[in-house]
């Protein structure tokens, strides 16, 4: 499959749980900016693939909710002709800020390529930045999502 098809598969997973009614699970409520705003660090990461989450204060909902949602990956990637060994990764980053939620989807596919790309709001959309033409572009890039080390 594209890489670019899973980028989007990616973002449209991760904005029902930025979105706080996850319906691709069968509507569980879940809060995930609040949870992100009690870090040290205003943020925290999801393992979609592997139904886990960083951080020290979580609350029980998104605990309880992470399990319904890697339980849900596959049933979401055949609804869309793909399967989750496409996949190799698959994080997230949920950040609360001062100016609004944000989010930064990494995938990595299962030929080794790795993208990340930011969203801000809900739903989330690309983050925009101006080129050396004045024009607004897509940001891409950015630094990778990776899991913390233990």
């Amino acid at each position: 499959m594209k890489h670019s098809r899973l980028q989007a598969l990616a973002h449209n997973f991760a904005d029902s749980l930025a979105s706080g009614l996850g319906f691709v699970v069968g509507f569980v409520q879940t809060d995930v900016f609040a949870d992100a705003a009690v870090q040290t660090d205003g943020s925290l990461i999801v393992d979609f693939l592997n139904g886990r989450v960083s951080g020290r204060h979580v609350s029980d909902e998104l605990t309880a909710a992470l399990p319904a949602y890697k339980e849900a990956f596959p049933a979401f990637c055949a609804r869309h002709d793909c399967e989750v060994t496409d996949f190799r990764s698959f994080l997230v980053r949920f950040h609360a800020g001062r100016l609004g939620n944000s989010y930064t989807v990494t995938i990595e596919d299962a030929r080794g390529k790795i993208s990340t790309l930011d969203y801000v709001g809900v739903p989330g959309r690309r983050v925009r930045e101006t080129d050396a033409l004045g024009r607004l572009r897509p940001r891409t890039g950015g630094d990778p999502v990776k899991w913390p080390a233990s």
